[in-house]
């Protein structure tokens, strides 16, 4: 087996965790969080978690398929490391940026509304 074909089978291996076992939790756990921001439209909860999980995937697969044509020959067990490591955590990385954006656009949208709402509320009295 060669460098390059442990350094794609180490990838492969890491994203597969990152993409199915952390997208999977992040699916479960953010229920809860979706349905604090949309209190009073629950019936959009479960398709929106769906459809943010359904981007994750996407997201994930079509960066896997563009990292991957990408490569070049590895030809060292440090060469193997630093490759694995950079492309895994560039990935990481960005999907903790794209949670925490996700997570800011959620609870803004939530803040609009509450104030459209205590307003609406203020002009019926």
């Amino acid at each position: 087996m060669t460098f390059t074909s442990i350094g794609y089978l180490s990838f492969l291996i890491i994203m597969f965790y990152v993409i199915g076992v952390i997208g999977w939790q992040f699916y479960k756990d953010g229920k809860f969080y979706l349905e604090r921001f949309f209190e009073e439209e629950l019936h959009l909860v479960d398709s929106i978690n769906k459809l943010l999980l359904l981007g994750y995937y996407l997201f994930n697969l079509g960066y896997i398929a563009l990292t991957i044509t990408g490569w070049s020959n590895i030809y060292s067990f440090p060469e193997l490391v630093d490759v694995v490591a950079w492309r895994s955590g560039k990935i990481i990385i960005t999907l903790g940026l794209m949670h925490y954006a996700n997570l800011w656009w959620l609870s803004h949208f939530h803040e609009i509304k509450s104030f459209f709402k205590l307003k609406s509320n203020k002009q019926k009295q």
